[in-house]
């Protein structure tokens, strides 16, 4: 964090203004964006969870029973429902592999699963094959 301030001859502890933050509030915003700068710089990248699923052998052939569009789920949503339910892991085991957390293998599932759940209610709707009464 140090460094940080005093970098470039000091170009970011020059653009602290006293009349719009306290010192403390202004070194907290600081200290704060160099974390969140710092983590995700950390977090894998898209590519590696690419490589992830592409080095999974198909041990199943794909059910012709679903046809989910190819841009439905991100990569990261594929991945993860098909790490828990095809493959059988538990949230741990997937949270580790993918190298993010619990809590976000959780969220990612959920919002995959939102995802599903509207674009079929919104393909049932349409059909007439489902809706007719005869």
């Amino acid at each position: 964090m140090y460094l940080k301030l005093i970098r470039n001859d000091f170009k970011l502890l020059r653009s602290f203004d006293p009349e719009k933050a306290a010192l403390s509030t202004w070194l907290t915003l600081v200290t704060r964006s160099t974390t969140i700068d710092a983590l995700r710089r950390k977090r894998p990248s898209l590519s590696l969870l690419e490589d992830i699923v592409e080095a999974r052998p198909d041990t199943q052939p794909p059910n012709p029973l679903l046809d989910i569009p190819l841009q439905l789920l991100t990569g990261r949503q594929k991945l993860v429902l098909s790490l828990l339910f095809e493959d059988g892991m538990t949230i741990a085991e997937a949270a580790e592999l993918v190298g993010v957390t619990d809590q976000t293998i959780r969220s990612t599932k959920h919002k995959a699963l939102e995802r599903l759940r509207k674009h079929f209610s919104v393909e049932t709707k349409n059909d007439p094959d489902i809706n007719s009464s005869g």
